[in-house]
This record gives structure tokens, sequence and C-alpha cells, in this order.
């Protein structure tokens, strides 16, 4: 199976809001970045990426990201254009917002994963491109 294809499948389980599957497509080096309203996060390795991750989903009763176009840049790198969907669990605030996915690959694992709000451009410079 592609990259391409592999990542397709791990966004369509983010649809369903499904996070547990993909997991051995993260490489244990995995950087990993992301802007929340208490500014940028940075993980690195499996581990602090749980870490975050049990934080993060623990504020949320509902979370998906809605994937339009996936973009292969080239060399393993590719930026996804989706849409942020929640309900935060104690604000019960719903939000609907667009991010910029950055991602790259090495030998079919993601050893970078950036959120980006600000657009194309800042996922595509985080990659090196």
């Amino acid at each position: 199976m592609s990259d391409s294809d592999q990542l397709r499948e791990l966004f369509a389980a983010w649809e369903r809001g499904d996070f547990s599957t993909g997991g051995e497509l993260y490489a244990e080096d995995i950087r990993f970045t992301a802007t929340q309203p208490e500014g940028q996060i940075e993980a690195r390795g499996m581990a602090e990426l749980g870490r975050f991750l049990q934080r993060f989903f623990a504020d949320w009763e509902r979370y998906r990201v809605e994937l339009h176009e996936l973009e292969e840049l080239g060399v393993g790198r590719y930026v996804a254009r989706a849409t942020q969907h929640g309900i935060g669990r104690t604000s019960r605030m719903d939000i609907t917002a667009p991010v910029h996915v950055a991602i790259a690959m090495r030998d079919g694992r993601i050893v970078q994963l950036e959120f980006h709000l600000h657009g194309r451009e800042d996922a595509v410079a985080s990659l090196g491109g």
C-alpha cells in the first residue's frame, strides 16, 4: 500500500473520530506540532505524543478531522487540507476550523505531523518546501 493510501485510510478513521487506528504508522521519533489557544505545542517521540493526545482528547466530547484534499509534494512530503470539528467537554463549545496538516513520511512511517491553522504556505514551509 502506498504512503498516500495509508494516509487516506488514517484520515478516514480521523473523520469518524477514531484516533486509536493508525498508530503503527507513527515513527518512534515522530515530531508533532499544533497550535492551541494556549500556544504552540510540540511533542517529540511516541511517549510525548501519547501524553499530549491523552490530555487533548480529555478536553473534547467529540473531535474529528475531515479531509478535503491530500496533496503530494514529493519525497514523502504531503499537505492535507482539512476541517477540524469538535465539541468541548466542559465548554460545550462547537468548533469548526480549517487546518492544513503537514506530513513527512520515511520508510512508510510518519516522522513529522504538524497542524497549521494559518494556511497551506505555513504547512509547506514546515516541510522544507
